[in-house]
């Protein structure tokens, strides 16, 4: 046996039903036929189109909205990675600046207290020097590499 039985009224109906709109029925009366309102039907129907159109271009655009956010946001990620990445730089090139100019700190001292003893310089003093001062230049950002003394083949 069927759940629900559908018995003909005589009358007929159209209904507009949906999630965006109010419900329309319009029903045939016995002192009002159908037939004498349809116009009363088509305009409700074009409101409701009217309203779904409306709702399409709203949705479209909050989408557009949330990808054009969306992007912004990937882009101010991306220039946040970049100036990470170049204060990282940065810090490193600060970083193997100090160390050259320890060493350079360091060579001085040590030629210093070589200087200081009534003894002349050795050769393994002054190469350890150089080689020193090489190691130095090396490390070092500011120095232009043009004008690092070359490497002694030693």
């Amino acid at each position: 046996m069927p759940k629900f039985e559908f018995v003909p009224s005589g009358r007929l109906a159209l209904r507009l039903e949906g999630p965006l709109w109010e419900d329309y029925a319009l029903v045939d009366q016995p002192n009002r036929p159908i037939e004498t309102r349809l116009n009363e039907f088509f305009i409700a129907a074009v409101r409701v189109a009217l309203k779904v159109a409306q709702h399409r271009r709203d949705m479209e655009a909050r989408q557009l909205a949330r990808e054009r956010e969306e992007e912004a946001r990937r882009v101010r990620e991306e220039l946040e990675r970049q100036e990470r990445a170049r204060v990282a730089a940065l810090e490193k090139e600060a970083d193997a600046h100090d160390r050259a100019c320890r060493i350079r700190a360091y060579v001085a001292a040590r030629m210093s207290a070589g200087a200081a003893s009534s003894e002349p310089p050795s050769d393994e003093l002054d190469a350890w020097k150089r080689w020193a001062l090489n190691v130095a230049y090396e490390l070092d950002p500011c120095v232009d590499t043009e004008t690092v003394p070359m490497k002694e083949n030693s």
